[in-house]
């Protein structure tokens, strides 16, 4: 699937909580090197506790999500974890899925999460740095 698709975080999620934030780590580095978008702005993992607003069902579903944000500094530095965060710029996408080298089974075809900056749900943005 090409590109990304903006989320209406608003009308998506009941609930949104910063569990924590730390670099983001690039792939495959051994010596502990921190992700980096295109423009060269540290990247941070964020893990954020979410559920969805019920469907047609009714039924309420949580999980934990990564989302990814390009920043200069660590955008929930004065979040506490626990805290109800709004997203600003949330996007999703999706991994392109391959074959094994092995021939047994599909990686990829994973669903990513990426936002331009959070802020707390009580108070001001914490990282307007967008990522290109």
């Amino acid at each position: 699937m090409p590109g990304t698709l903006a989320i209406d975080a608003t009308n998506t999620f009941e609930t949104a909580l910063l569990m924590s934030s730390a670099p983001k780590p690039k792939f495959g580095a051994s010596t502990g090197e921190i992700s980096t978008n295109a423009a060269g702005v540290p990247q941070y993992a964020l893990s954020v506790a979410v559920t969805y607003l019920p469907g047609p069902s009714g039924r309420k579903v949580s999980e934990v999500i990564s989302v990814t944000v390009a920043a200069q500094q660590d955008p929930a530095k004065d979040i506490p974890a626990g805290s109800p965060i709004v997203f600003d710029g949330l996007r999703c996408g999706v991994t392109e899925p391959e074959a094994r080298e092995s021939g047994k089974g599909i990686r990829g075809g994973k669903i990513w999460f990426s936002a331009n900056g959070i802020r707390s749900a009580a108070g001001g943005l914490r990282s307007v740095e967008k990522a290109s």
